[in-house]
Order: C-alpha cells, then sequence, then structure tokens
C-alpha cells in the first residue's frame, strides 16, 4: 500500500482478519452474521486464511467458507501430508483453487467484482521482513501496483513456444546476493546467454494479442490494448466451447452424443474450465487419441500412469481423459468438425 492509499483510508472503519488455518472457521461464522445482518465495512484486511475467508465476504456468499472447511476437511486433496508429497505444498492449491472454486462450490467473481469493498491480503516484503499490504482485486496482474518481487511464467500457456520460461524480480530483489556470471552486473540474473529466437517469438505474441486489442478499442498503451486483446480471446473461447458442449443444428454437441461422457462439467459456463475432459465408451484414452489423430483431429489423453497426468486426473476421481480445449482462432466450423468425427467414433466403437 502506497502513501496515497493511506492517506485516503485515514478515518475509515477496517475489519482485520486473523490467519490458523482451521481456526477460521470462528471467523467465519462471525462474518456469516455480519453478512446476513447487512453488515458493510469500506475496507478488509486478511492474513493467510483470513484473506480466504474475506474472499467470501466481500463476494457476499454466505456459508461458503464453512461448507468447505468442513467438506474437506479430511480430504487429501484439500490438506495435508499426501498434498504435500504431490505438489510440494501442504494445501492443494490445485484442488482448491479450481476443482472447488470452480466446480464443487463455486465462487462467485461477478459479486466480488461488484462489490467496492477494498480488500487486502497480508504477506511478508522478502527483503526486510515486514507486512506487505497488497490489494486483492481480479486476474489482469500488475506487479508495479501490488509491489510484486517476484514471479515466473510459462509462454507456452499462452500461444509462446515450449522448452521455455521467464522470470521477474524487482530492482530491489535483483540486488540482493545470488548466484551469478563473475563478470556481469551486480543486478544481473542470468547464468547464460539469452536465446533471441525466444524473445522474439515472445514479442511477436505480445503484438498479436495487442493487434487483437485493437480492434475493440483505441489506444497507444500496450498493456491496455493485451489486457483487452485476451479478454475478447477469452469471450470467444467460452463461447466456442458452450458450442462444443451443446452442439448446432448441423451437429449435437459432447453433452448429447450417446456414448460420449463429459467429466467434471458444470452446467454454469462461466465458473467452468475451458479445458473439457471427456470420454467415449470403448475406447481407452491412447486409442481415442490414435483415432482422432487418423480422422485430423489433435487431442491429448491425460492417464494416471503418467508422472505428468497422474495427480490431475486423480484429483477429480478418474484413472484417465482425452482432454481437449478450443482456441480463440477456431470457427464454430471447426468445432463441428470435431464433433462429427467425436459422434462417428462413439457410433463405432460405443457398444
Amino acid at each position: 500500500m502506497n502513501v496515497e492509499q493511506k492517506a485516503n483510508n485515514a478515518g475509515k472503519v477496517a475489519m482485520v482478519l486473523e490467519g490458523g488455518s482451521f481456526r477460521c472457521q470462528f471467523t467465519a461464522g462471525v462474518l456469516d452474521v455480519f453478512m446476513e445482518n447487512g453488515v458493510e465495512v469500506p475496507a478488509c484486511y486478511g492474513v493467510s486464511a483470513g484473506a480466504l475467508s474475506g474472499l467470501n465476504y466481500k463476494s457476499r456468499q454466505i456459508g461458503r467458507a464453512n461448507r468447505v472447511n468442513l467438506a474437506f476437511c479430511n480430504d487429501s486433496r484439500y490438506m495435508g501430508a499426501k498434498s504435500f508429497a504431490t505438489s510440494g505444498s501442504v494445501v492443494g492449491y490445485d484442488f482448491l483453487l479450481n476443482d472447488i472454486q470452480d466446480r464443487l462450490d463455486p465462487f462467485d467473481n461477478d459479486a466480488f467484482e461488484k462489490n467496492p469493498m477494498s480488500l487486502y491480503a497480508v504477506a511478508t516484503d522478502v527483503v526486510f521482513g515486514t507486512p506487505a499490504y497488497l490489494p486483492v482485486e481480479n486476474a489482469v496482474l500488475d506487479v508495479d501496483a501490488l509491489g510484486v518481487d517476484g514471479a515466473t511464467f510459462a509462454p507456452y500457456k499462452f500461444f509462446g513456444t515450449r522448452g521455455m520460461g521467464y522470470g521477474y524480480v524487482s530492482d530491489r530483489v535483483a540486488k540482493l546476493p545470488h548466484r551469478k556470471v563473475l563478470q556481469r552486473p551486480a543486478d544481473v540474473w542470468e547464468l547464460g546467454s539469452p536465446t533471441p529466437g525466444n524473445f522474439a517469438a515472445m514479442s511477436a505474441v505480445v503484438d498479436y494479442v495487442c493487434g487483437l486489442g485493437g480492434h475493440f478499442i483505441q489506444s497507444d498503451d500496450r498493456r491496455t490494448l493485451f489486457v483487452t486483446g485476451m479478454e475478447h480471446i477469452h469471450l470467444q473461447e467460452r463461447a466456442l466451447l458452450h458450442t462444443m458442449l451443446e452442439g448446432t443444428q448441423n451437429v449435437p454437441g459432447l453433452r448429447h452424443i450417446p456414448g460420449v461422457h463429459v467429466y467434471v462439467d458444470t452446467e454454469d459456463l462461466t465458473h467452468r474450465d475451458l479445458i473439457v475432459a471427456m470420454g467415449i465408451d470403448g475406447l481407452d484414452m491412447t486409442r481415442c487419441v490414435e483415432e482422432y489423430q487418423k480422422r485430423g483431429v489433435t487431442t491429448f489423453e491425460r492417464v494416471n500412469t503418467s508422472v505428468y497426468s497422474k495427480r490431475i486426473v486423480e484429483a477429480v476421481g478418474l484413472t484417465g481423459a482425452i482432454r481437449v480445449s478450443p482456441l480463440h482462432c477456431h470457427t464454430v466450423a471447426d468445432i463441428e468438425t470435431y464433433l462429427r468425427v467425436t459422434q462417428e467414433l462413439a457410433q463405432t466403437f460405443a457398444k
């Protein structure tokens, strides 16, 4: 929080929610009573599990924090030694932030974003060891506004190339002692020579998304263009997902083809991941991918015999699934082609 934000908050009422894992059940109960009686505050600060309670308070979801904790407190996917052994974290964040948030007990993102209450998560400043107060807003990350000191991301997750990753450190963290090439400046962290081709590919991706954004707004700010482009990519892919699941007047969707199963499905597409996990009766996952490939359709298998996929499929109670998802560059005709091939496979192999 900067000086201006502190000044704006002077004299206002704020609520502070302590952490403490499941001890926050008491906090959640108090917040439920507040919500039932219409008690609102301009700002809320949460530490650890207290921040999670603050999320549900801001989204006005009475009982959700207690429901989630009581339903999954003994589930090894949610918290415990098994989660630590498989993911490196005592808390099963994949299960919490994907399965629970999107499917099992969906979080109300719309209500959260419409609520004017300011919500802050308390973190620790890695340089000075002092508290840092980070605004909890939405999925658009502004590292300057949040005061982020370090972040990593994989470009292949948004149209980039595989086999590479990017890391970011703030100016102050860059000056901390670290392993470095002897002749490099003190704030340089790269241990080898950068690959120009990878940077060129990433620059082309940014140019492409900004170009899409330019179809919808007039702006010279590349960040604004990029965010707008990504927002419309999301809308296009969400529309294509609906077509994939429900079909068109020409071909039925995955939900309506006999012998086809859509796993971990939910009717509300606003809370549904764009990735579809599906299967076809009479075909194991490997054979299914091969049959799709013969017909010019690319899909991927996710099976529990794979080190990469095991945790993912077992978290939703499956031994395997076919993964398929629409891209914004697809057309309705492309989706219809995929559905016709799926219908053919189901008619051929599902008995």
